[in-house]
């Protein structure tokens, strides 16, 4: 990420803040696939019932 700064306080502050932004999303994919594996399987096991008419 290039982040154009003019060295200031405020700048360097707004680095620190998307750098640790960035690094709370990177440590989060885990969890994200987690969460969207869990939803596709239910919506799988759903769509498995209403196209068989509730059979497996």
């Amino acid at each position: 990420m290039v982040l154009e700064t003019g060295n200031t306080g405020r700048d360097r502050d707004m680095w620190r803040m998307f750098e640790a932004e960035r690094k709370t999303f990177d440590t989060s994919h885990e969890g994200m696939q987690m969460g969207w594996t869990g939803t596709f399987n239910q919506l799988a096991q759903y769509l498995a019932k209403v196209t068989t008419g509730g059979r497996r």
